[in-house]
């Protein structure tokens, strides 16, 4: 298991610079709705079975 050290892997984690992690969103390539997902490997997995897109960590300043 990783360090984990920058944190921000998971939905509701804090990272470094104090903001919250809500999620990552994750774009299809032919465009349409984000998805969300509660972590990046999630959205990771989604973005390889779809061949492409793109994903966003959507955060919240504390």
């Amino acid at each position: 298991m990783g360090c984990s050290c920058r944190g921000g892997r998971r939905a509701g984690s804090t990272t470094r610079n104090n903001t919250k992690v809500l999620g990552f969103d994750y774009v299809p390539p032919d465009g349409g709705d984000p998805i969300r997902f509660l972590t990046s490997l999630e959205a990771k997995r989604e973005q390889r079975r779809r061949g492409g897109g793109t994903i966003y960590q959507v955060t919240e300043k504390q």
